[in-house]
This record gives C-alpha cells, sequence and structure tokens, in this order.
C-alpha cells in the first residue's frame, strides 16, 4: 500500500507515542555533521551518550511546556525503536 492509498486521519483523533512505556530513552548527541554546523559545536570524535526522561515522549502534535524562564528551546525530532 502506497501513502495515496492511506485513509486520512480525522483532526479529532490524538495521534500518540507508539511506544507506551519505555524503561529508558538513551540518546547520542550531536550525532551528524549539519547538527554540529547548526549549534557551531565541532563534531565530537566519539558519541555523546545522555539519557532523557521517559515523561519527554509526546505525540506528534501534543503541545509541550516550555519552561517559564527558558532562554533557548531547542526543537528536535527523534526517531526511536525499541524491543517491547
Amino acid at each position: 500500500m502506497n501513502n495515496t492509498q492511506l485513509p486520512p486521519v480525522s483532526d479529532d483523533v490524538r495521534l500518540g507515542c507508539p511506544i507506551a512505556r519505555p524503561s529508558k530513552i538513551v540518546c547520542i548527541g550531536l550525532n551528524y555533521a549539519d547538527h554540529a554546523k547548526e549549534t557551531s559545536a565541532i563534531p565530537p570524535p566519539e558519541p555523546v551518550i545522555f539519557l532523557k526522561s521517559t515523561t519527554a515522549i509526546t505525540g506528534p502534535n501534543d503541545d509541550i511546556v516550555i519552561p517559564r524562564d527558558s532562554v533557548k528551546t531547542d526543537w528536535e525530532v527523534e526517531l526511536a525503536g525499541g524491543d517491547q
């Protein structure tokens, strides 16, 4: 089936995260050269590994809460998979 055959999703349907309760979120920072350039950072010689809270997961159209005193909010799109 190609995407021209897929039925449209109604605006009143919430698309949530496809993983219900992950045990952890492991991230790799600055993992591609263009992102390092965007942030004026030097690409690291080894992967930068960090964790995110599992409460950080949202659906594609969900609202997010930006902390009141935030001076810089960086957006990122993450792709995740798991053995669930």
